[in-house]
């Protein structure tokens, strides 16, 4: 069985489509740039249990990471920003293990995403 991509391959074709690879290489820096900010807020607002800072950090990764997309952090994002938004600490708390290794695993495919535009 093939592993599914962590970065929609249609979608990384819009973008080139739209703006040439410029565009994708930028908003690829982008997202190398802030994800792990938009991580470590999701998770520091966990530990401190700040959920509107955990709701704004998760909307913000759910957009960029729809945009070049990685849907299914795109999908735990919004998951987490609903959760937050009620102070759902059973969904969180099931959610955020997932969530971190999945933003790890896109920030990876979005650097070598980066680095085949770069070329």
């Amino acid at each position: 069985m093939a592993l599914k991509p962590v970065l929609d391959s249609n979608r990384l074709e819009q973008l080139k489509s739209l703006g040439g690879p410029n565009l994708l290489g930028q908003m690829c820096g982008l997202f190398i740039e802030n994800a792990p900010d938009r991580v470590k807020g999701v998770l520091t607002g966990w530990k401190d249990k700040d959920f509107k800072r955990i709701e704004q950090s998760a909307h913000s990764l759910k957009s960029s990471s729809g945009n070049l997309g990685a849907m299914d952090l795109m999908n735990l994002c919004q998951i987490i920003e609903s959760a937050a938004e009620k102070s759902d600490e059973t969904t969180l708390s099931e959610t955020l293990v997932e969530f971190e290794t999945m933003a790890n695993v896109v920030l990876d495919a979005v650097i070598q995403e980066k680095k085949t535009t770069d070329e």
